[in-house]
């Protein structure tokens, strides 16, 4: 016997009809009684905001809009990857499953396997509009739906504590570099100072002094540039784009003042300083070194302020779109879906063992 024809497919299945309906039957009744068996297991979800980049132009916001881990393109994605790192760590769990005493409940021995525990039954998904969902799965009705709130509590908590770390190592770094050139802009007027003590003050035509006045502001801007690119350097890796960026702006500045201070751009409004008298050169340096330091100092004693504002404040850095509520209905086990598949999976296996059994009996007969 080859192939059965349709025929003789049914008329096989009705010649064992009795085991096949009697093993159906059975293994219907036992997966009913294991899916009335297992646990009811209940979820909540909480729907939070994707994290706001701070607004502004400062070198503040550029230290408060950088990754914390510093290996990203920065911007709001990384903002959500350091969202997702913060609610797998190990401290946040660890303080989860102390706060709900699930080392109990998971029937854990230690709290590498909570913690194991706890990450099979949360669950973190960033959704198309940039939302993210964070749902939690408990056998407790009543638990689940703080579970999954603590999360985002605790989400903001902690990353709350790091945003002020961060702000206490750039205050620190602000502070320092403001020190610094405040040491710089005043041995800069002593010695402008000492120079026109020697010599006088020395005139210099307007058109002079403006000259002066804009190669300040380069030097100013130069300055500031290599500021943000070291605070871009201590934070993130090289090849950042924003790094690469300061980097090509910073040579781009210093090629621009090279040629204005040795006239090598003769088109240009800026009047060469190697056309003024040496004296007038010296005085033009010393006089540029100091508008340049006053000038960069400016830009940093309001970021200096603000910073120090930044590394006390408490504030909210989670919004909560959605919160978890008490769930009316149990989220799994999927009891009608059990019975059916193991009844149709049961009912397969008797016809293939009839057909086999028949096929093989009757080529043993022949």
């Amino acid at each position: 016997m080859n192939e059965l024809s349709v025929k003789e497919f049914l008329v096989t299945i009705y010649k064992y009809k009795k085991p096949v309906i009697m093993i159906t039957g059975f293994a219907a009744i036992i997966s009913v009684v294991v899916a009335l068996l297992l646990p009811k297991v209940y979820k909540a979800t909480v729907v939070i905001m994707p994290p706001q980049m701070e607004s502004g132009l400062g070198l503040s916001s550029l230290m408060g809009n950088l990754p914390l881990g510093g290996f990203g393109l920065g911007g709001e994605d990384e903002g959500v990857n350091n969202y997702l790192a913060i609610l797998t760590s190990r401290t946040l769990n660890a303080s989860i499953i102390r706060d709900f005493d699930l080392e109990a409940e998971y029937e854990s021995e230690n709290i590498n396997e909570a913690i194991k525990g706890l990450a099979g039954n949360t669950n973190f998904v960033v959704r198309d509009e940039g939302t993210i969902s964070i749902t939690a799965y408990s056998e407790d009705q009543e638990k689940v739906a703080p579970l999954a709130n603590a999360f985002a509590y605790k989400l903001d908590s902690l990353n709350n504590l790091l945003s002020n770390e961060r702000a206490k190592n750039n205050r620190i770094f602000i502070e320092e570099r403001l020190n610094q050139i405040m040491l710089e802009a005043e041995a800069a007027e002593d010695s402008l100072r000492a120079f026109q003590d020697r010599y006088g003050i020395i005139e210099i035509a307007v058109q002079t002094e403006e000259s002066l006045r804009a190669l300040a502001e380069i030097e100013a801007a130069i300055i500031k540039e290599e500021i943000e690119l070291d605070v871009l350097l201590n934070t993130t890796v090289s090849t950042n784009q924003d790094v690469i960026q300061k980097e090509i702006s910073i040579a781009s500045m210093k090629n621009r003042l090279m040629a204005y201070t040795q006239g090598e751009d003769k088109g240009h409004i800026i009047k060469s300083v190697q056309s003024l008298p040496e004296r007038a050169i010296q005085y033009g340096r010393l006089w540029r070194e100091v508008e340049a330091k006053n000038t960069v100092l400016t830009f940093l004693l309001p970021e200096y302020e603000q910073s120090k504002i930044k590394e006390v404040k408490q504030s909210s850095t989670v919004q909560i779109l959605d919160q978890a509520i008490r769930p009316f209905k149990k989220a799994r086990p999927a009891r009608t879906i059990i019975v059916l598949l193991s009844t149709m999976s049961a009912f397969a296996l008797c016809l293939y063992g009839v057909l086999f059994y028949e096929k093989y009996f009757m080529e043993k007969s022949e």
